[in-house]
């Protein structure tokens, strides 16, 4: 059960707002989108700092040593010929690049083993990872095109969701991410909601991608769509809402200030959570009022 121990995380509300943007650590896990961050000159000056790096950066007195970066393989062409290294173990040499951020070189080893995918998930697989290799670096614009490919007939959710929420984050591309969406739900639904991530993990992380993107209006009609399944849920217990599918909802809350924040719309905010409590547990009631004191300064009534 989620208690008043969230007292003192408060304080760290900024750093628990990464915890939204945990990027992709393997090819086939989903992307889940960068934090929100500051997008125009208007944006309020107290918008919480919620970018991929640790909030500690900002207090650090010693420098960081440059981490060593592994020396990108050759790949001779006669060695994928001949069966003395599988196109499975580029892909992974590709993504130890990707995590160290030798983007180009993972792109390389990618292109001279894409001739010999000899199946369409391998093919899948290579279009995946070269879109990551874009996506980590926040090139989504590049990024697009080859997870579009990946998810092209794809029953791989992962792939589908990539695509919406890449999408999201890209101006004038609504309609596109609203039907990469629509196919996701499409699939999770023919799977009668048993994949996992879980569909309303994945709406989760698609309405962070929206925000990304400011495709506000989109962003509250899905957090709306959110609000009720926790309100059908009723429990707000850490364990229960894991088995049933859905976010905790300490991070729900979090999401939820983080985009009315964005529009300016905070004293929405609290009707908003007064719709809430009556349908949550005492803990999701206490989570509600916590965060209300906590963001009270910027509340235009409460």
């Amino acid at each position: 059960m989620w208690t008043n121990k969230a007292a003192s995380s408060i304080t760290n509300e900024e750093r628990k707002q990464n915890t939204h943007a945990e990027n992709l650590t393997a090819e086939n896990t989903p992307i889940a989108p960068p934090a929100p961050t500051q997008s125009s000159a208007n944006q309020p000056k107290d918008t919480p700092r919620t970018t991929q790096h640790n909030t500690d950066e900002l207090t650090q007195t010693k420098s960081k040593q440059p981490e060593s970066k592994p020396t990108p393989p050759t790949i001779n062409v006669s060695d994928i010929e001949s069966g003395k290294i599988s196109t499975d173990q580029l892909f992974d040499q590709a993504m130890d690049l990707i995590d160290s951020t030798q983007y180009d070189h993972a792109r390389q080893i990618i292109f001279t083993a894409l001739p010999y995918c000899d199946n369409d998930d391998s093919v899948r697989r290579a279009y995946r990872i070269i879109g990551l290799s874009y996506y980590k670096p926040f090139d989504f614009n590049n990024a697009l095109p080859w997870f579009r490919k990946a998810a092209h007939d794809s029953t791989n959710a992962q792939d589908l969701f990539n695509f919406a929420s890449t999408a999201a984050q890209i101006p004038g591309q609504d309609k596109l991410s609203q039907f990469a969406f629509e196919q996701l739900e499409t699939l999770h639904r023919s799977k009668s909601f048993q994949l996992k991530p879980s569909f309303w993990n994945h709406l989760y992380w698609f309405v962070i991608a929206l925000v990304n993107g400011q495709k506000y209006t989109q962003a509250f009609t899905l957090l709306g769509r959110l609000k009720l399944a926790y309100k059908r849920a009723r429990f707000t217990d850490v364990e229960y809402l894991t088995e049933i599918g859905l976010p905790p909802f300490e991070d729900f809350i979090s999401l939820c200030i983080t985009l009315f924040k964005r529009v300016d719309r905070m004293e929405q905010l609290v009707e908003f959570f007064n719709q809430m409590k009556e349908h949550v547990d005492e803990a999701g009631r206490v989570c509600n009022i916590t965060f209300l004191i906590f963001y009270r300064k910027l509340l235009v009534q409460y």
